[in-house]
């Protein structure tokens, strides 16, 4: 499975052999600039500001997560921790735990 995301405001999942995409992630606001699939989960960083955690397999939205001041840029997580970091120079740290897919 290969995850990509989009100036048209989503995500979305695709089988590479096929080329078929599979799922559509939506409820980005702006731009889909950075993401990373973890243990069954989906999570986005956008232009909105603001992080989501999808359920990867329904494309569930399950969590947001919102602190920044400007664009995320990049997203990395480990386990029960998402980290994001943002044009406005800043990196968090959130807790994933307790979020079951």
């Amino acid at each position: 499975m290969l995850y990509s995301g989009s100036s048209d405001k989503s995500a979305r999942s695709w089988v590479m052999e096929f080329g078929e995409c599979t799922r559509i992630y939506t409820g980005h606001r702006h731009t889909v600039s950075s993401l990373r699939h973890f243990d069954g989960m989906l999570y986005t960083g956008c232009g909105d500001t603001i992080a989501r955690m999808y359920e990867a397999k329904s494309g569930t939205l399950k969590r947001t997560f919102k602190g920044h001041e400007n664009a995320i840029v990049c997203v990395e997580v480990v386990p029960g921790k998402l980290f994001t970091g943002s044009y406005d120079g800043s990196l968090r740290v959130w807790s994933t735990s307790g979020v079951k897919g």
